[in-house]
């Protein structure tokens, strides 16, 4: 085997991990000295039946995998990884002493990236680890940019809950959750006070951090179970599962105290900032089949009351004919509750 140098191996700034699966100890040496050489994390196994669960855990950036194994053979070994959707996008180049053609479309077709043929050169098949390295490190690449479009598609930029498309597709399932669970459903409809008023005075910067501020505060209390949006503009939206009335109210005074008590640092000083909020309660048993949209109307009419009648409030609207008598303002301590 001829000695090889070159550059060293990297994943963009972070060494690779490599996985070197061979029974025989003299193969398993080599490799990892040389590979270790070049920058990478190297581990070793003696045979294919602990390589699944290896991968699994540690999820190589590449694993260099001999065919002929006593316990379990490379091409069983490339079949169990590209079957588990936690490793089949791990690259496996394939080494072996089996030169014949089948042998090697086999490997390909099970899903292998690379196949080098032993005795190898050195520098060959750390030139096909390079190659293979590059293809993972593409991947991960396109991976991390399909996310963060699906970030962007789902989430609002500023404060990075979940915004209005998001939120009025899920609350269309939520409602039919609770149709056919027939538990209740609580939505507080959140709105800053004067917002324009701190905008027009302090900037639209200190705007932003604002929300950002009021963002996470509802972050903080939100149950892995809960929706919290961002309505539109300085509006957000709160769906709570399983949440009585006196919940949904008491959560609300708890949001409106936490939002008055945080003050938000401008260059002018702390700036108060105050929240008015409507809540509305669902009940599949007392309502009936109702619609997200109805629901929502109830919640952003005690909104409009809350505003209307004062400002930094909670006010409770219950659904049907006769919420408009069914309005009543709450300035209730909250009690301690699992959200």
């Amino acid at each position: 085997m001829a000695a090889t140098g070159g550059s060293k191996l990297d994943m963009g700034g972070r060494p690779p991990r490599i996985l070197i699966v061979d029974d025989e100890p003299g193969i398993l040496e080599l490799l990892r000295r040389r590979l270790e050489a070049l920058g990478c994390q190297v581990a070793v196994l003696p045979g294919g039946s602990q390589v699944v669960a290896y991968a699994r855990e540690h999820a190589p950036d590449l694993v260099l995998l001999d065919v002929m194994m006593p316990d379990l053979d490379g091409f069983a070994v490339c079949q169990q990884l590209k079957a588990d959707p936690k490793t089949r996008d791990i690259p496996v180049v394939l080494m072996t002493a089996r030169t014949e053609t089948d042998s090697r479309v086999r490997g390909l077709e099970l899903g292998a990236h690379d196949y080098v043929g032993k005795p190898f050169e050195t520098a060959e098949l750390i030139a096909r680890v390079r190659a293979a390295l590059r293809v993972k490190r593409l991947q991960d690449e396109l991976k991390e940019a399909n996310a963060r479009l699906a970030r962007l598609a789902t989430s609002d930029p500023l404060t990075d809950l979940p915004n209005r498309r998001t939120f009025d597709e899920q609350i269309f399932a939520e409602m039919e959750r609770a149709r056919r669970s027939g538990q209740t459903v609580s939505v507080i409809m959140l709105d800053l006070d004067r917002f324009k008023q701190i905008n027009d005075v302090y900037g639209h910067q200190v705007g932003d951090d604002v929300l950002r501020h009021v963002a996470r505060v509802l972050a903080q209390r939100r149950r892995i179970s809960d929706l919290v949006a961002r309505y539109g503009g300085e509006e957000f939206v709160w769906v709570l599962p399983g949440a009585r009335d006196r919940d949904a109210v008491e959560l609300a005074e708890w949001v409106r105290r936490a939002v008055a008590d945080l003050g938000v640092e401008t260059p002018q000083g702390p700036l108060q900032v105050t929240i008015s909020a409507g809540v509305t309660t669902y009940d599949p048993a007392e309502h009936g089949p109702l619609g997200a949209t109805t629901v929502l109307e109830a919640a952003d009419a005690a909104l409009r009351e809350a505003k209307a009648s004062g400002r930094n409030r909670v006010i409770f609207r219950a659904i049907g004919p006769d919420a408009e008598d069914a309005g009543m303002m709450h300035d209730t301590v909250a009690q301690e509750r699992p959200w």
